[in-house]
């Protein structure tokens, strides 16, 4: 499928800075996304905030309100709030897991069919990577195999610096975990290797996005075209992959000059590079 036919989406962090949660999955608010041209969500808000909305009791209202405006409520981040880490050992590690099951659930109610989620925190030293790596693949054959039995798919997200997931070789490993479980790749991470090698290494495995742009120093979030990708290169790579997702983006909303009409804006500027 060529890029132009994918669907535009968004994270709904982007409106985090900008609002409260209740305000972030109020009708009026989704109502803009749809106008805008975006019709692909990910809720992924302030694990907090969100427990202090109609999500918490009642995540049916969420996914009913996408689908009443024409919208999809595609995916769900889990949490990774501080402490928060399915690759850490003993109690830590399983009280990450038994929320991230808990959430599973309510997007189950909402009707999501994705969740998302982190192989790991930071920092991870090179002598106990091993360790953590096994129990992150532990960790992720169960959560793959729950989310399976509510039917939804489960995706892990490539993550930069010292996490788990920064390279090809270790996507590859975490992938091991389970022939069902897919892939979230972020086009902001990747600080060992560049975007395509990764993409053509991992593609078919390749669910849903996160887009956004950075300066191969670290993770920026900013709009394409304000970073250094080679977006002509990654959505040629995707599409050599088969990836038939949304384009979903998940740009940092601190920037005021970005609006919810400039994603499917730039998306299509993107196609015709």
């Amino acid at each position: 499928m060529k890029a132009e036919k994918w669907p535009t989406g968004s994270s709904l962090s982007f409106d985090m800075p900008r609002m409260e949660a209740r305000q972030i999955l109020s009708e009026e608010n989704l109502r803009d996304w749809r106008d805008s041209g975006v019709t692909h969500l990910e809720l992924s808000v302030d694990q907090a905030a969100l427990m202090e909305t109609d999500f918490a009791d009642r995540p049916e209202r969420y996914g009913d309100t996408c689908r009443n405006l024409g919208l999809v409520p595609w995916s769900l981040h889990l949490p990774f709030p501080a402490g928060v880490d399915i690759s850490l050992p003993g109690e830590a590690g399983r009280s990450s897991v038994l929320l991230d099951k808990e959430m599973i659930r309510r997007a189950a109610r909402a009707g999501i069919g994705l969740c998302v989620v982190h192989p790991s925190s930071e920092p991870i030293s090179d002598e106990e990577r091993s360790a953590r790596m096994a129990a992150s693949k532990t960790a992720l054959r169960e959560l793959t195999e729950y989310a399976g039995e509510l039917g939804l798919r489960l995706a892990v997200e490539d993550l930069p610096r010292f996490c788990l997931g920064r390279d090809s070789g270790e996507m590859l490993e975490l992938l091991d975990a389970s022939p069902e479980l897919m892939v979230c790749f972020d086009t902001n991470h990747m600080l060992l290797e560049d975007n395509e090698t990764v993409i053509r290494r991992i593609g078919r495995r390749i669910i849903t996005l996160h887009v956004s742009d950075y300066d191969f120093t670290d993770e920026r979030h900013a709009l394409p075209g304000k970073g250094k990708n080679d977006w002509k290169r990654i959505l040629t790579a995707l599409e050599d992959a088969g990836y038939e997702g949304p384009f979903l983006y998940e740009v940092g909303g601190r920037d005021e000059t970005v609006t919810h009409s400039d994603f499917r804006r730039n998306h299509m500027a993107l196609c015709a590079l």
